[in-house]
């Protein structure tokens, strides 16, 4: 059987990542047709550790800059070679950080039945989260000019929150820390304990005061 082809050796001869990438190696064999889907699934299985093709969600478990490439790099993920360099994507699954080199048409065959298929490549806006309707250079990932001012405006807000935060923190801090005095603020007698930093006099000079031979300055 198909199946029973992509076992752990497979993908130890077939794949290798880097910088967190799987890559079909340039070197290797192709899989027929038939096979590729599976391979790929298979793929995807093998690197993370279970099988995510029946989930309805795909953006639950992964996430692209859906940008497209054709540069270099001619085999896609499920073996098939392209000598001018594969049209390709890349893949990220969230919890793992871990990305394939995989086409659009090959990755949505795998997740053919996810409700957000269609919606998967499509840029959502940082600021409302809904689809961009027609990307702009001078503003990606957002609908609109509007949004980039609430992003920036957001943003800002929370970085002042941030400062805020911190400021307390070390207001606090500053506050809550016991002075030492590690020497006698009358005789200038150093103190070497833990315990007689605690006090403003050594105990001498303490005593002294508690006879009134000494006034406290």
């Amino acid at each position: 059987m198909i199946e029973e082809k992509f076992t752990p050796i497979y993908f130890d001869i077939h794949y290798h990542i880097k910088d967190n990438i799987v890559y079909r190696n340039e070197d290797s064999s192709g899989e027929c047709q038939v096979a590729k889907e599976k391979c790929l699934r298979a793929c995807f299985t093998h690197f993370l550790g279970e099988d995510l093709t029946g989930t309805k969600t795909i953006k639950q478990h992964f996430k692209t800059n859906t940008k497209t490439h054709r540069h270099i790099i001619t085999r896609c993920c499920c073996s098939q070679f392209e000598k001018d360099g594969i049209t390709h994507a890349i893949v990220t699954h969230k919890l793992k950080n871990l990305s394939f080199i995989v086409g659009k048409d090959c990755f949505n065959k795998l997740f053919a039945g996810a409700d957000d298929v269609t919606t998967f490549w499509k840029e959502e806006c940082k600021y409302c989260g809904e689809i961009v309707a027609k990307r702009a250079e001078n503003r990606p990932e957002f609908c609109n000019q509007k949004c980039v001012r609430k992003y920036e405006e957001q943003e800002e807000k929370k970085r002042r929150l941030l400062r805020d935060e911190a400021w307390k923190k070390k207001w606090g801090e500053q506050n809550n820390k016991k002075k030492v005095y590690d020497k006698c603020a009358e005789c200038d007698k150093p103190k070497y304990t833990e315990k007689q930093q605690k006090f403003r006099f050594c105990f001498d000079c303490n005593q002294s005061f508690s006879m009134g031979s000494l006034s406290i300055s």
